[in-house]
């Protein structure tokens, strides 16, 4: 039995609960922690129809509605989209140049109108679809800034778009560039402000990349330097950081040796090996939500992305205090409300979405 398979059977219990309740503590003083169980509601098996797909990185979004799921492919370039009940939707864009051509799927996010936008970094242009796949809107994206955007990490925020950002002169001194970047739907930012996580200056690794979630309510940003147990929260109205949070928790663990920018990369993978990366940070109504990785052997061996660890590693929302860090068999890449969404099959003939509800126990 492969270490998928054993995996699958676990998360497929028709009522999963994971428990692992921590003591947390800030210095010498103990924190009272409330428990959450994570319990199965619901799957999704995808329809493939005619349609080839399959080679789904972790680029998956939901929209607002919960109505549609949106896929992005790495090889075609083009985002698939899911009814909720798994019937095939549509296919956004085309492979190639063109009014609708993609040739990379850098980037992309649905807003609560249910139009997306696509960022190809290739062509540098930012382009925006309805759900059926009509072209909206086409500009060039950024061409004349001394930044690049976390490509993967562009989000949707009152018709404008927010950024985690590196600029490019500090490319090695992270901890000296600014971090977050609002741009305008005509690809043009409008600001940047923030900072990157101090962290980087003690993570040992070479360090840019920032997940981060956002809270329309709230106009809040929540951003995780993927090599830092901590987030950091800033206001998007005042473009300000409000706070610094998070703690270090039992399997967060950091490269030995400090990485380098000449090291080969085979060398930086071995010092690589079984340490952690913050893959997600999701907000929910009542909580944040880490999700951390362990980057085994095995995963620089093969690329198999279900031979890393997961761990959902949970806040409560309100107090900012640690619940609980929890070992899960697979990656969530979304979450609405207190639910969240996992992908328990990557087989293309099997294709299975699994839903969880974050339940707190009394």
């Amino acid at each position: 039995m492969t270490r998928l398979d054993k995996n699958m059977k676990f998360i497929f219990l028709p009522v999963v609960f994971f428990s692992l309740a921590m003591g947390c503590s800030t210095g010498d003083s103990e924190i009272e922690t409330n428990e959450v169980d994570i319990v199965k509601i619901d799957s999704v098996v995808l329809q493939q129809g005619q349609e080839i797909f399959g080679n789904f990185f972790e680029q998956i979004k939901i929209t607002g509605d919960k109505e549609y799921f949106l896929f992005s492919d790495r090889i075609r370039n083009q985002v698939f989209v899911f009814n909720s009940d798994g019937t095939f939707h549509s296919v956004i864009g085309v492979n190639g140049r063109g009014p609708k051509g993609i040739l990379s799927v850098s980037g992309y996010d649905v807003n609560k109108k249910n139009e997306v936008f696509i960022y190809d970094s290739m062509q540098r242009m930012l382009k925006v679809f309805d759900l059926n796949g009509n072209l909206l809107h086409s500009t060039d994206f950024l061409e004349r800034e001394t930044f690049n955007p976390t490509a993967n990490n562009l989000r949707w925020y009152n018709n404008k778009i927010v950024a985690t950002i590196y600029e490019t002169d500090v490319r090695f001194e992270t901890h000296k560039s600014r971090l977050v970047g609002l741009i305008d739907t005509s690809g043009i930012a409008e600001s940047i402000f923030g900072r990157f996580d101090e962290y980087s200056q003690d993570d040992n690794n070479l360090a840019f990349n920032t997940v981060i979630a956002l809270d329309e309510e709230t106009d809040l940003a929540y951003t995780n330097l993927q090599t830092s147990p901590y987030f950091q929260i800033y206001d998007l109205k005042k473009k300000v950081l409000i706070g610094r949070e998070g703690q270090k928790t039992d399997n967060f663990f950091i490269p030995e040796r400090e990485l380098t920018p000449s090291m080969p990369i085979s060398e930086k993978f071995k010092h690589r090996a079984n340490t952690s990366a913050v893959a997600h940070i999701f907000v929910t109504d009542s909580y944040i939500i880490q999700n951390m990785q362990n980057l085994t052997e095995e995963w620089f061996d093969t690329m198999d992305y279900s031979s890393k660890d997961n761990f959902l590693v949970i806040y409560d929302k309100s107090s900012l205090e640690l619940i609980q860090e929890v070992s899960v068999p697979s990656t969530p890449f979304g979450a609405h409300d207190n639910q969240l969404y996992f992908i328990e099959d990557f087989n293309p003939d099997n294709y299975t979405i699994g839903i969880y509800e974050i339940v707190a126990v009394k």
